[in-house]
């Protein structure tokens, strides 16, 4: 199965990030994904080393990036049911 990285924020400015999570956790999808929480920054260096971004929330599949909330669940419901 092809590597699935959620690079997400918690707190003020992370309302993208958790309607993201809640996603994801309410479609029982969380099993299939790697969560990285932005507050470290060994997942800030993964997320560059992966991307090339610094924004969250930020999804890596395949080496693909979907940047934003609406391309993450967007990808997320045509891909993982």
């Amino acid at each position: 199965m092809t590597e699935i990285h959620l690079f997400h924020a918690i707190g003020a400015g992370g309302e993208d990030s958790a309607a993201v999570r809640q996603y994801i956790v309410e479609h029982g999808l969380k099993d299939k994904i790697e969560f990285h929480n932005m507050l470290y920054e060994g997942s800030q260096k993964l997320l560059m080393e992966l991307s090339g971004q610094k924004a969250a929330p930020c999804l890596v599949a395949g080496g693909i990036v979907f940047l934003g909330r609406e391309k993450i669940l967007g990808w997320l419901k045509e891909n993982l049911k």
